[in-house]
């Protein structure tokens, strides 16, 4: 029995599914210490389906969307329903391991907003925040309660 043919394998969409499973399954690939080396996974459904994996991504906010790349929502989450969205670079940037956000009532803020909503040097809060010291001051929170 021969291979489906979907038309799809030279699409950007099944590059990025192609990519995804490299990620999570080949050791070999680079990227992989920082997927399938952490746990990601992707999910079973769309593993060996490229036609599950694309009827779901498809029918997701900005698909096909200039500017927009796919993005697991909970970065330690998996390739899954429901853990996937098409977001900006600079929405891909604020959802790294690495971010510090800061959070006030019930707001999580990312540092760089953070400094935007208040007119502060990011660099003077991220200063703060590598020094063990409060990233805001009283009046700069009284300031963002204000704001949010």
């Amino acid at each position: 029995m021969g291979k489906t043919k979907h038309g799809y394998s030279k699409t950007a969409i099944y590059v990025t599914w192609k990519d995804v499973k490299k990620r999570c399954k080949n050791p070999k690939c680079p990227s992989y210490r920082n997927y399938g080396g952490r746990g990601i996974k992707i999910c079973d459904e769309w593993e060996n389906d490229f036609l599950a994996f694309y009827k779901y991504v498809s029918a997701l906010p900005h698909y096909g969307e200039d500017g927009y790349s796919l993005d697991r929502i909970n970065n330690d989450g998996n390739y899954e329903p429901n853990n996937l969205r098409w977001a900006t670079k600079t929405e891909q940037s604020r959802n790294r391991r690495t971010c510090v956000f800061y959070e006030i009532n019930g707001n999580r803020i990312h540092m760089k907003e953070l400094a935007a909503l208040l007119g502060i040097p990011y660099p003077t809060i991220q200063s703060r925040h590598w020094q063990h010291r409060p990233m805001l001051t009283e009046a700069e929170k009284e300031k963002l309660l204000k704001i949010i």
